[in-house]
């Protein structure tokens, strides 16, 4: 390893994962997806190179679709898709920045839970940011419009 003025520095992902299980639910026409780690802000992800940021959107839309399958195959013909975000402290943030990231409705779509996520297929609810010191996760909730 060189010294001084040269040292490498390893950035590491911005996620948090913890040794819960990620798991979904099917009850009462809701679909639930709970999975303890964060998606990265869109300040974050749009500074990646983009052999990382595929490399997170497959890991995302792989994790999601997963746990999609394993709950149910009911498509949902017009959806409305709410994200609640828990975060470990109760710092500044923009909601819009880590609902916007990609991976979160591709998933969907490529599970066969939603048809399609452009505007005119999906309905959105608006997003909820939450604090959760000791359980800081991301929670996707699909419902029938």
């Amino acid at each position: 390893m060189l010294k001084g003025k040269y040292k490498v520095k390893v950035k590491s992902l911005p996620k948090f994962r913890s040794n819960k299980q990620d798991f979904a639910t099917y009850r009462n026409g809701i679909l639930t997806i709970t999975i303890h780690e964060l998606p990265p802000s869109q300040n974050v992800w749009k500074k990646w190179h983009h052999i990382t940021l595929n490399d997170e959107t497959q890991r995302w839309n792989d994790l999601i679709i997963l746990l999609c399958r394993t709950v149910t195959n009911k498509q949902f013909h017009r959806p409305f898709v709410k994200f609640k975000f828990y975060f470990p402290d109760n710092g500044p943030r923009d909601r819009k920045n880590y609902e916007s990231w990609k991976p979160l409705l591709d998933g969907l779509t490529r599970a066969g839970i939603i048809a399609d996520d452009n505007w005119k297929a999906i309905g959105e609810e608006p997003s909820e940011v939450e604090v959760d010191k000791y359980n800081p996760r991301t929670i996707i909730e699909i419902r029938e419009g």
